[in-house]
């Protein structure tokens, strides 16, 4: 057995990181201020407007991207776990998102 996760259960660790409801807020702020010093920027972070902590993970077809986005239109979390896909798809899905955001 391999432990399994989904975007959802991403999306609702970021929501609850980010929302302060867990770890010190000085751990939370390392942890946030790595994630924005990811080197993997060509997913979510090359299609959003605003400053982008993500955590992205790759194996073989898999490709997955998770973050909090600090967009001009609200701070919101996407989370993007894919196969066969490419970065330029995640970040055209971020740029989608982020043109229904502002309509």
């Amino acid at each position: 057995d391999r432990p399994l996760t989904s975007a959802g259960d991403l999306a609702v660790f970021l929501a609850t990181l980010e929302s302060g409801q867990m770890l010190t807020p000085a751990s939370r702020a390392k942890l946030l201020d790595a994630m924005k010093g990811n080197v993997f920027r060509q997913g979510i972070p090359a299609g959003a407007n605003g400053q982008v902590a993500d955590k992205v993970g790759f194996l073989d077809n898999f490709l997955h991207d998770a973050a909090v986005v600090y967009s001009p239109n609200g701070t919101y979390v996407l989370s993007v776990m894919s196969e066969d896909s490419s970065w330029a798809k995640i970040a055209e899905l971020t740029r989608a998102i982020e043109r229904l955001r502002a309509s």
